[in-house]
């Protein structure tokens, strides 16, 4: 603020600035002290490597799947590493710019939209209370671009809807563009808005041609590019997530979990009240009735970005799919309480707001504290802590040394991408196909689960893929011994399962300082034919089932061990079982995240 502004101001509106400057502040600091990392955007992390070596936008060298729904986050990103900034802190800061510039085009709608009673010298309430707000400040880090879209976003609703600039049509285009171009829902509130000029200038096709040809020309490129060089019209989560399908029920659980905790974000539904007063009577509401098409756009906005979400079930990060439609509801209920006749009684009433924001955190942690989840909804960052990527990053270490050049192929359990970015999994099949086309394009069970967490690998591609490993962290005991796999880092071991024993790639990790696994083909012939008297007639036939899944099917036979173990079984009168197919879910997700 000018100091020549400064001095104009009245003592109290110089201790409301003091005072709003002040909150805003500590709502930053308090972001920068609990910034986190999110484990999903190292799937992004490991497309910009590959970028960077040569290899394209991929997730698996020579296998094109967008696993990624934020293209220029994605750009961003790959830029942050060609200069080398390190992962963990390009996820931790690299949206905070985005979050304090959403601060201060709230600050600026205030003011612009009620003058004399909002922006910084009056009651800014959507700005205070957005600095209050628990989970906008947990999410202006994480690595995600959540922060960017909604700073893109605002800004085009702020251009559409206070600028007097001649060509602002084209300005508002680039904006919603950019937001289109940093997350899918960005087409929503780009139609919106398109809309919204169409209607605001009586309907002239100018404004609205001008918005339609310059949003397009931006962002037509990137789905001519994903289709030809993907394959597809919209990224692979999109479709992994079943983002076409209705989910109702889950979906309003999502709703009653975040509006149950930010309850008073439901009293932007009253400012229906003075928007339709205004429209049936012009020029009522007073000084308030120049903002109204404003927040008529912002109640559509709201309404639209809840109804969708609510549509496709939500998200399974808590809060995080509703924040787009946030700003709209607080500037909602800043329209309200700018509607009280006396200074004293907005800046009560932005108070009485931005409490029951506060009020709304609290709620949040009485739901989720202690790593609690709401029918598959968690506070993502509780898993999260620094300490665990520091453990990941060691026990990556340990996995790179022993598989590093060995072309293996892993599967990628929950809350593993960052392990299988750190690691550098040679190939990663990532189990909930965010990554992998067949997995994504899957039908959807027929049962509706956890949001992205519905369609799974099942056995048969897991086969069919020859993936060799999993990792748990832990030993997982209802393992047999010769699945079982342990591989060194600095702090001890980190256990896995052989899921098909390549035997190229097993001689390969004997040479591995501390890698602990049985060698099968010895394990089989000095350990288990010799003693298979031991075992029961349907335990046999069991067992030669798996091991042709496990090793027979995959690897030469030099011994002729296959050949030894159906003889035992028909000197013991054992049939071996006919092959059948797999129960999808025969693998199940059993790794734990470190920390849990």
């Amino acid at each position: 603020m000018r100091a020549i502004e400064w001095k104009q101001r009245s003592r109290h509106e110089r201790i409301r600035a003091v005072v709003w400057s002040l909150v805003l502040a500590l709502g930053l600091i308090w972001s920068l002290q609990h910034a986190w990392v999110s484990d999903d955007i190292f799937i992004t992390f490991r497309y910009c490597d590959n970028v960077l070596a040569g290899h394209g936008p991929v997730y698996n060298v020579g296998e094109r799947s967008e696993g990624y729904t934020h293209f220029l986050w994605f750009c961003l990103l790959t830029l942050g590493r060609a200069v080398g900034v390190e992962p963990g802190l390009l996820g931790k800061y690299l949206s905070i710019p985005a979050f304090v510039a959403t601060w201060i085009l709230l600050v600026s709608l205030s003011a612009r939209l009620f003058p004399g009673r909002g922006g910084i010298w009056g009651a800014p309430v959507a700005a205070l209370a957005w600095a209050a707000h628990e989970d906008v400040r947990l999410f202006a880090s994480g690595g995600l671009e959540t922060a960017a879209f909604l700073f893109a976003m605002l800004l085009g609703f702020t251009i559409v809807c206070t600028s007097s600039h001649p060509r602002k049509s084209m300005l508002a285009a680039w904006a919603y563009a950019i937001a289109t171009l940093l997350r899918p829902e960005g087409l929503l509130f780009s139609g919106l808005a398109g809309l919204f000029l169409f209607w605001r200038s009586r309907w002239s096709w100018r404004q609205a041609l001008q918005f339609g040809l310059v949003w397009l020309a931006l962002v037509a490129p990137l789905f001519l590019f994903r289709l030809s060089y993907y394959g597809y019209p919209f990224p692979n989560p999109y479709y992994a997530k079943s983002g076409s399908l209705a989910n109702w029920p889950q979906g309003l659980v999502y709703m009653w979990t975040y509006f149950g905790s930010y309850f008073v974000l439901l009293a932007a539904v009253l400012a229906l009240f003075p928007l339709l007063r205004t429209a049936l009577r012009r020029g009522a509401g007073g000084a308030l009735a120049a903002a109204a098409p404003a927040m008529g756009l912002a109640f559509v906005c709201a309404s639209a970005s809840v109804f969708y979400v609510t549509r496709v079930g939500g998200d399974f990060m808590f809060a995080r799919f509703y924040l787009p439609a946030t700003p709209f509801l607080l500037l909602l209920c800043e329209y309200l309480v700018q509607h009280l006749p006396r200074p004293g009684w907005r800046v009560g009433g932005a108070v009485f707001v931005v409490g029951l924001v506060l009020f709304g955190g609290v709620r949040k942690q009485w739901l989720f504290s202690d790593k609690r989840h709401v029918r598959g909804i968690v506070d993502e960052p509780q898993y999260y802590p620094d300490r665990r990527l520091d453990d990941i990053r060691g026990m990556a270490d340990g996995i790179d040394r022993c598989l590093g050049d060995t072309g293996a192929v892993l599967l990628v359990q929950g809350g593993q991408a960052s392990l299988a970015y750190y690691a550098k999994f040679p190939v990663a099949v990532e189990r909930y196909g965010l990554t992998d086309a067949h997995i994504a394009h899957s039908p959807a069970p027929p049962i509706r689960g956890r949001p992205g967490h519905e369609k799974l690998a099942d056995a048969q591609y897991i086969y069919d893929r020859r993936v060799n490993l999993r990792i748990h962290y832990r030993p997982v005991r209802s393992l047999s011994q010769y699945v079982q796999i342990g591989l060194p880092w600095k702090n001890g071991i980190v256990f896995g399962e052989i899921i098909v024993y390549d035997r190229e790639l097993m001689e390969a990790l004997k040479l591995c300082p501390g890698a602990r696994f049985l060698d099968f083909p010895r394990w089989l012939e000095r350990d288990y034919l010799p003693n298979i008297d031991r075992r029961l007639p349907i335990q046999m036939a069991r067992d030669y089932d798996d091991f042709k899944r496990f090793y027979f099917k995959w690897n030469p036979d030099p011994e002729g061990l296959q050949e030894k173990l159906e003889n035992e079984l028909a000197r013991r009168g054992v049939e071996p079982l006919p092959e059948q197919a797999l129960r999808p879910d025969y693998f199940q997700d059993t790794g734990r995240p470190t920390g849990d």
